[in-house]
């Protein structure tokens, strides 16, 4: 076959060889007419090269291989070629030989590849897409969502839409009907989500029940009835076997390049866009806002302050006082924790509380302010100031501590308080969690000689019958059914049920957040005990609290 020495090279038994002339192939291997499927050496020799590939050789390719031969003198690839009517994925290797007559040769090398073609994809299926649902998976979503932002910055007037979503609850499926039916919910609704999107949108399962959409339009009013269209295929109920299922989602939604110009920075946007939509309740879509990069920001600093906080001692207690309705008498005070933190500001106990409980610094926290309350009301006391109770909160898992009675004993005995002066303030919530614990905790509680109220009455899910068996002493009515009672008669009914039945249950009855003049007598008609509230002073510092209402007489 071979003209001259120049050709010959040492190939191995899975190479195949062919000899060309500028683009017209001149000879041809036995090996390369097998794999070619051709038994005549005739219907190759003298055909262009092209004739024996599968696909169309464009432009850019040809080029490309022509520039490299040029330059190095070889080329390597990998090319469709035919095989009788089928094709074969050919790995080739073209080298360029020395002219003749003046006609530049090369030799091309090939062989078979489709079989490591084959696994490479097999291998990037496993890797860029989810098993479950055959969908593409965040790492892969990820890599086209670059490219579709790479795109749109080359496209003034496009704008792209990264949805997220996320099926709310989706837990209490693979809880109780189990993970293998929770997966066949997974499916139907990637099924569903693939029917209602179009060619020109991107769709992945990137986490557990989440996923993601990239939908295109020239503007953001345009997308919205897709956005429509897509959580509808969601929350549309699904029936497998005999179960009907109903789902409501929570999506969040970032837009290139209003929020961002980067695929992870968009990616980013709408995340904090989607957790935002389950803090404020689920059930809705949210688009990202700047506002949330700075909470996201406090939320991953607050528990290196929360723990440095502790460390520092930058906690205060302040006071708020609870007044008798009978005689309008300044009677108690409630102990509340603030913190004011260098670097963030005045923090809320609602945004530390389930953090340190979290970190497990609840502990030492809620005994820290014990401690101070006790030290402070038994100061004033050695003082001759007015003597007053001291109510302080504790948190569920406080509640949950073996040895708070001996705990809270021993701040007693430390402070010098006596302990009818100490109310402990428990949720609702936290008593009702184990119900039998609960009773005997109190019982230990209440051999101290403190007394104990249940906060937040009316909020949680009590069972009447246990308000009758625990030992307490004070029912608190929550203070979202003072706020609406003037204005709803069914609060209104509610309030004056509890305070009914907690005097039969021989309970005081207070009422917190209570605000006007109109709520203090409404509250008063129905004969409760007393009241809490920014009618009579928001919580104050210690000093600001003795100078208002613990001077003598």
């Amino acid at each position: 076959m071979y003209a001259d020495n120049s050709v010959l090279l040492a190939l191995d038994d899975e190479w195949s060889a062919l000899l060309l002339e500028g683009d017209t192939i001149c000879g041809v291997s036995g090996k390369a007419l097998v794999l070619l499927d051709v038994e005549d050496r005739a219907r190759v020799v003298g055909q262009p090269f092209a004739r024996l590939l599968y696909q169309r050789i464009t432009a850019s390719l040809k080029e490309d291989i022509r520039e490299s031969i040029e330059s190095t003198g070889r080329w390597h690839g990998e090319l469709k070629m035919r095989r009788g009517e089928d094709w074969f994925w050919a790995e080739c290797a073209i080298r360029r030989l020395p002219s003749k007559n003046g006609e530049p040769r090369s030799l091309c090398c090939f062989r078979d590849s489709t079989r490591q073609k084959e696994l490479e994809h097999q291998v990037f299926i496993s890797e860029c897409y989810d098993t479950l649902t055959s969908l593409p998976n965040r790492a892969f979503f990820g890599y086209r969502l670059s490219i579709e932002v790479d795109k749109a910055s080359r496209i003034p007037s496009r704008t792209l839409l990264l949805l997220l979503i996320d099926i709310d609850h989706f837990k209490l499926i693979n809880d109780s009907l189990g993970h293998a039916f929770g997966d066949r919910v997974l499916k139907e609704i990637a099924k569903r989500l693939d029917a209602c999107i179009d060619h020109s949108m991107l769709l992945g399962r990137i986490g557990g029940d989440e996923f993601a959409l990239v939908l295109k339009s020239e503007s953001k009013p345009a997308l919205l009835p897709k956005v429509r269209k897509v959580i509808e295929a969601v929350t549309t109920p699904i029936k497998i076997d005999q179960h009907d299922l109903s789902f409501t989602c929570s999506a969040g939604a970032s837009c290139y390049p209003d929020d961002a110009k980067e695929a992870d920075i968009l990616l980013k946007h709408a995340e904090l866009a989607m957790a935002a939509a389950k803090e404020q309740g689920r059930n809705q879509m949210l688009f990202f806002e700047k506002r949330m990069n700075a909470s996201a920001m406090r939320r991953l600093l607050l528990p290196n302050y929360l723990r440095r906080a502790v460390e520092r001692q930058e906690f205060e207690v302040y006071y708020q006082p609870k007044q008798r309705l009978c005689d309008l008498e300044i009677y108690g005070m409630e102990a509340l924790i603030r913190w004011r933190s260098p670097d963030l500001g005045w923090v809320p106990p609602s945004e530390f509380i389930t953090i340190a409980e979290e970190l497990g610094l609840i502990h030492e926290i809620g005994t820290w302010v014990l401690r101070t309350a006790c030290a402070k009301a038994r100061e004033w006391q050695r003082e001759g100031c007015r003597s007053m109770s001291v109510s302080v909160n504790l948190s569920g898992k406080q509640f949950q501590q073996q040895d708070l009675d001996a705990t809270i004993a021993a701040v007693l005995a430390e402070t010098g308080l006596p302990p009818e002066r100490l109310e402990l303030e428990l949720t609702e919530s936290s008593v009702m969690l184990h119900p039998e614990e609960s009773a005997f905790a109190l019982q230990r509680l209440k051999k101290l000689g403190v007394s104990v109220s249940v906060d937040d009455f009316g909020t949680g899910f009590s069972s009447l019958n246990y308000l009758s068996v625990f030992p307490l002493d004070t029912l608190k009515i929550d203070k979202s059914f003072v706020q609406a009672m003037t204005n709803d008669a069914k609060n209104a009914v509610l309030v004056e049920a509890i305070v009914d039945l907690g005097h039969k249950l021989g309970l005081a009855i207070v009422a917190e957040g209570v605000e006007t003049p109109e709520q203090r007598e409404m509250l008063s008609s129905y004969g409760c005990d007393c009241i809490q509230g920014y009618i009579l002073s928001p919580p104050v510092d210690a000093a600001s609290f003795k100078e208002r209402y613990l001077r003598q007489g």
